[in-house]
């Protein structure tokens, strides 16, 4: 992952979840070379493992079959996170990816903005999620937080 600092005159964007709001994103919100678009992956700690005998605590398991299922999980989110690349590099934007293990997401996103000098922060919701119609309509254009 690169840590460069891009130059003032270009936009950094941060984004969550749903292709359609990275599709938004590229169309709307990026430009060509002055953009970067920070992927942040946000997932619980994982406490629990699924096995045929129900779900049970890590201490449970020996060694291997947490490294598996940890690596499993690993995986499948490195998997989802490729389409997103993709997109990004069909349009020609620098992307960089972070996979962060948190039960605190509001916290480490506005932890991120500073840090990685966010001007434009974009989020996508999941269409499922409780919350979604509550927050849609915050979360529909980038905010600008220069002004």
């Amino acid at each position: 992952m690169s840590t460069s600092v891009t130059e003032s005159t270009s936009k950094d964007v941060v984004l969550k979840d749903d292709t359609d709001v990275l599709k938004w994103t590229l169309d709307n919100a990026a430009s060509l070379g002055s953009t970067r678009v920070f992927l942040v992956h946000f997932f619980p700690p994982i406490n629990h493992i699924p096995t045929p005998a129900g779900r049970l605590t890590m201490s449970q398991l020996n060694e291997d079959q947490v490294r598996l299922y940890v690596n499993e999980e690993s995986n499948k989110r490195s998997n989802l996170l490729q389409k997103y690349v993709n997109l990004c590099n069909d349009a020609k934007v620098t992307v960089e990816t972070m996979l962060i293990e948190t039960n605190c997401t509001s916290k480490l996103i506005l932890d991120l903005i500073p840090a990685l000098s966010i001007t434009h922060l974009v989020i996508g919701i999941k269409r499922h999620s409780r919350c979604a119609a509550a927050c849609a309509s915050y979360f529909i254009s980038p905010t600008n937080f220069r002004d």
